[in-house]
Protein backbone atom coordinates (compact mmCIF):
# COMPACT_ATOMS: atom_id res chain seq x y z
CA UNK A 1 0.00 0.00 0.00
CA UNK A 2 1.28 3.10 -1.18
CA UNK A 3 1.22 5.77 1.96
CA UNK A 4 1.54 9.55 1.89
CA UNK A 5 1.56 12.33 4.63
CA UNK A 6 -0.87 15.16 3.82
CA UNK A 7 -0.39 19.05 4.25
CA UNK A 8 -3.27 21.31 5.11
CA UNK A 9 -1.87 24.91 4.85
CA UNK A 10 -3.46 27.81 6.52
CA UNK A 11 -2.80 31.40 6.55
CA UNK A 12 -3.82 33.66 8.81
CA UNK A 13 -4.12 36.81 6.96
CA UNK A 14 -7.69 36.70 4.88
CA UNK A 15 -8.85 40.37 3.19
CA UNK A 16 -11.99 39.46 2.24
CA UNK A 17 -13.17 37.25 5.40
CA UNK A 18 -10.69 37.84 8.67
CA UNK A 19 -9.58 34.75 10.12
CA UNK A 20 -11.30 32.87 7.73
CA UNK A 21 -9.78 29.22 8.31
CA UNK A 22 -10.58 29.29 12.42
CA UNK A 23 -14.00 31.43 11.76
CA UNK A 24 -16.60 28.83 13.87
CA UNK A 25 -18.65 26.56 11.33
CA UNK A 26 -21.10 23.84 12.50
CA UNK A 27 -19.57 24.84 16.24
CA UNK A 28 -15.63 24.98 15.33
CA UNK A 29 -13.31 26.30 13.78
CA UNK A 30 -13.43 26.28 9.77
CA UNK A 31 -10.06 24.11 9.34
CA UNK A 32 -10.50 21.40 11.71
CA UNK A 33 -13.35 20.18 8.96
CA UNK A 34 -10.15 19.35 7.16
CA UNK A 35 -7.75 17.94 9.39
CA UNK A 36 -10.53 15.52 10.82
CA UNK A 37 -11.05 14.65 6.97
CA UNK A 38 -7.55 13.93 6.50
CA UNK A 39 -6.94 11.71 9.92
CA UNK A 40 -8.40 8.42 10.24
CA UNK A 41 -7.10 6.81 6.71
CA UNK A 42 -4.32 3.70 7.01
CA UNK A 43 -2.87 5.36 3.94
CA UNK A 44 -2.02 8.68 5.45
CA UNK A 45 1.34 8.52 7.57
CA UNK A 46 1.38 12.10 8.68
CA UNK A 47 -1.39 15.34 9.21
CA UNK A 48 0.66 18.17 8.79
CA UNK A 49 -1.14 21.69 9.71
CA UNK A 50 1.27 24.63 8.72
CA UNK A 51 0.38 28.68 9.38
CA UNK A 52 2.25 31.68 10.13
CA UNK A 53 -0.09 32.00 13.58
CA UNK A 54 1.06 30.49 16.39
CA UNK A 55 -2.65 31.54 17.82
CA UNK A 56 -3.86 28.38 14.96
CA UNK A 57 -0.66 26.34 16.11
CA UNK A 58 -1.72 26.58 19.50
CA UNK A 59 -5.87 25.99 18.76
CA UNK A 60 -4.84 22.97 16.73
CA UNK A 61 -2.44 21.40 19.26
CA UNK A 62 -5.21 21.95 21.48
CA UNK A 63 -7.84 19.95 20.26
CA UNK A 64 -5.23 18.00 17.88
CA UNK A 65 -2.42 16.55 20.30
CA UNK A 66 0.15 14.41 18.49
CA UNK A 67 -2.59 13.48 15.95
CA UNK A 68 -1.53 16.15 14.02
CA UNK A 69 1.98 17.75 12.92
CA UNK A 70 2.20 21.48 13.72
CA UNK A 71 4.55 23.89 11.60
CA UNK A 72 5.07 27.33 12.02
CA UNK A 73 5.26 28.98 8.70
CA UNK A 74 7.72 31.72 7.42
CA UNK A 75 6.83 34.97 6.13
CA UNK A 76 8.12 34.85 3.18
CA UNK A 77 5.45 32.04 2.56
CA UNK A 78 2.75 33.58 3.83
CA UNK A 79 2.28 36.99 2.26
CA UNK A 80 -0.69 37.47 0.23
CA UNK A 81 0.75 37.01 -3.22
CA UNK A 82 2.54 33.67 -1.90
CA UNK A 83 1.44 30.63 -3.22
CA UNK A 84 0.74 27.41 -1.75
CA UNK A 85 3.28 25.96 -4.26
CA UNK A 86 5.48 28.10 -2.63
CA UNK A 87 4.92 26.41 1.08
CA UNK A 88 5.14 22.86 0.06
CA UNK A 89 8.55 23.52 -1.97
CA UNK A 90 9.72 24.83 1.90
CA UNK A 91 8.12 22.34 3.68
CA UNK A 92 9.30 19.41 1.43
CA UNK A 93 13.03 20.62 0.95
CA UNK A 94 13.41 22.13 4.64
CA UNK A 95 11.59 18.97 6.40
CA UNK A 96 12.05 15.47 4.45
CA UNK A 97 11.76 13.87 7.63
CA UNK A 98 7.80 14.75 7.56
CA UNK A 99 7.34 12.90 4.11
CA UNK A 100 8.86 8.90 4.64
CA UNK A 101 7.75 7.92 1.87
CA UNK A 102 7.57 8.95 -2.56
CA UNK A 103 3.77 10.84 -1.97
CA UNK A 104 2.70 13.84 -0.52
CA UNK A 105 -0.90 15.31 0.12
CA UNK A 106 -2.52 19.03 -0.15
CA UNK A 107 -6.23 19.38 1.29
CA UNK A 108 -6.52 23.29 2.00
CA UNK A 109 -8.77 24.28 4.56
CA UNK A 110 -11.63 26.20 2.71
CA UNK A 111 -13.07 22.97 1.49
CA UNK A 112 -15.07 22.03 4.94
CA UNK A 113 -17.47 19.45 3.07
CA UNK A 114 -14.73 16.98 1.74
CA UNK A 115 -15.84 15.07 4.34
CA UNK A 116 -13.65 12.05 5.32
CA UNK A 117 -15.46 9.56 3.44
CA UNK A 118 -15.06 11.46 0.67
CA UNK A 119 -11.18 11.41 1.24
CA UNK A 120 -11.92 7.46 1.69
CA UNK A 121 -12.97 7.73 -2.55
CA UNK A 122 -10.02 10.19 -3.24
CA UNK A 123 -7.42 7.52 -1.59
CA UNK A 124 -8.92 4.33 -3.45
CA UNK A 125 -8.66 6.07 -6.75
CA UNK A 126 -4.90 6.51 -6.23
CA UNK A 127 -4.03 3.57 -4.08
CA UNK A 128 -5.99 2.00 -7.58
CA UNK A 129 -4.21 3.68 -10.58
CA UNK A 130 -1.09 4.41 -8.83
CA UNK A 131 -1.04 8.22 -10.50
CA UNK A 132 -1.08 11.56 -8.92
CA UNK A 133 -4.68 12.46 -8.73
CA UNK A 134 -6.30 16.51 -8.16
CA UNK A 135 -9.89 16.94 -7.16
CA UNK A 136 -12.24 18.28 -9.82
CA UNK A 137 -15.85 19.57 -10.12
CA UNK A 138 -18.06 20.23 -13.12
CA UNK A 139 -18.75 23.90 -13.86
CA UNK A 140 -22.25 24.63 -12.54
CA UNK A 141 -23.46 26.56 -15.76
CA UNK A 142 -22.03 25.31 -18.70
CA UNK A 143 -18.80 27.81 -19.41
CA UNK A 144 -19.33 27.38 -23.37
CA UNK A 145 -21.70 30.17 -22.72
CA UNK A 146 -18.81 32.52 -21.72
CA UNK A 147 -18.26 36.15 -23.39
CA UNK A 148 -16.31 38.94 -22.90
CA UNK A 149 -17.51 42.58 -23.03
CA UNK A 150 -15.80 44.69 -25.87
CA UNK A 151 -15.43 47.95 -24.94
CA UNK A 152 -18.22 49.64 -27.19
CA UNK A 153 -20.56 47.04 -24.98
CA UNK A 154 -21.05 44.30 -27.54
CA UNK A 155 -20.44 40.58 -26.63
CA UNK A 156 -17.75 38.25 -27.57
CA UNK A 157 -17.81 34.45 -27.12
CA UNK A 158 -15.02 33.09 -25.66
CA UNK A 159 -15.31 29.86 -27.58
CA UNK A 160 -15.76 31.58 -31.26
CA UNK A 161 -18.00 29.95 -33.28
CA UNK A 162 -18.67 26.98 -31.05
CA UNK A 163 -20.52 29.14 -28.56
CA UNK A 164 -24.06 27.90 -28.12
CA UNK A 165 -24.71 31.54 -28.06
CA UNK A 166 -23.95 31.57 -32.00
CA UNK A 167 -25.04 27.99 -32.94
CA UNK A 168 -28.25 28.60 -31.54
CA UNK A 169 -27.62 24.58 -29.48
CA UNK A 170 -28.73 25.88 -26.57
CA UNK A 171 -30.21 23.08 -24.75
CA UNK A 172 -28.36 22.32 -21.61
CA UNK A 173 -28.38 18.66 -22.13
CA UNK A 174 -26.76 18.62 -25.37
CA UNK A 175 -23.83 20.46 -23.72
CA UNK A 176 -20.21 18.53 -23.20
CA UNK A 177 -19.78 18.68 -19.57
CA UNK A 178 -16.49 20.55 -19.00
CA UNK A 179 -14.97 20.39 -15.64
CA UNK A 180 -12.06 22.39 -13.23
CA UNK A 181 -10.32 22.21 -10.47
CA UNK A 182 -11.92 22.66 -6.72
CA UNK A 183 -8.06 22.74 -4.69
CA UNK A 184 -9.97 20.43 -2.71
CA UNK A 185 -7.59 17.05 -2.78
CA UNK A 186 -4.10 16.65 -4.36
CA UNK A 187 -1.83 13.80 -4.14
CA UNK A 188 1.53 14.09 -6.44
CA UNK A 189 5.17 12.43 -6.28
CA UNK A 190 7.25 14.04 -4.39
CA UNK A 191 10.02 13.95 -7.00
CA UNK A 192 7.74 15.05 -9.55
CA UNK A 193 6.51 18.20 -7.81
CA UNK A 194 10.02 19.54 -7.04
CA UNK A 195 10.87 18.86 -10.59
CA UNK A 196 7.82 20.54 -12.32
CA UNK A 197 6.32 22.71 -9.59
CA UNK A 198 2.68 21.96 -10.10
CA UNK A 199 0.41 19.73 -8.02
CA UNK A 200 -1.00 18.59 -11.80
CA UNK A 201 1.79 17.03 -13.51
CA UNK A 202 1.00 13.43 -14.81
CA UNK A 203 -1.91 13.73 -12.38
CA UNK A 204 -5.86 12.38 -13.07
CA UNK A 205 -9.33 13.95 -12.13
CA UNK A 206 -10.56 12.47 -8.89
CA UNK A 207 -14.44 13.72 -9.52
CA UNK A 208 -16.50 15.50 -6.56
CA UNK A 209 -20.22 16.61 -7.05
CA UNK A 210 -20.80 20.89 -6.60
CA UNK A 211 -22.16 20.11 -3.01
CA UNK A 212 -19.08 18.35 -1.72
CA UNK A 213 -16.55 21.14 -3.88
CA UNK A 214 -18.23 23.80 -1.76
CA UNK A 215 -15.32 26.28 -1.15
CA UNK A 216 -15.92 28.80 1.50
CA UNK A 217 -14.56 32.38 1.14
CA UNK A 218 -17.64 34.68 2.06
CA UNK A 219 -20.52 35.18 4.81
CA UNK A 220 -22.64 34.05 2.01
CA UNK A 221 -20.31 30.55 1.64
CA UNK A 222 -20.60 29.74 5.41
CA UNK A 223 -24.04 30.42 5.56
CA UNK A 224 -24.36 27.49 2.81
CA UNK A 225 -21.86 25.25 4.27
CA UNK A 226 -23.72 25.19 7.49
CA UNK A 227 -26.93 24.27 5.69
CA UNK A 228 -25.86 21.79 4.19
CA UNK A 229 -23.46 20.20 6.96
CA UNK A 230 -27.00 20.54 9.19
CA UNK A 231 -28.67 18.53 6.39
CA UNK A 232 -25.54 15.77 5.95
CA UNK A 233 -25.78 15.04 9.93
Amino acid sequence: MHKLSVVVPARSGSKRLEGKNVRPLAGEPLVFHTLRACLGHDAVEHVIFTTDSQDYLDLVNSTFGNHVTTVLRPAATAGDTSKVTDEIHRLLSASPELFPGDWFGVCLPTAPLRTQAVMRRALAQWQASGQALFSAMPYEFPIQFAFRVARGGDWEPVFGDASPMVTGQTRSQDIETLYRPNGAIYFQRIDEFLQAGTFYSGARPFLMSVEESLDVDTDLDFTMAELVLERMR
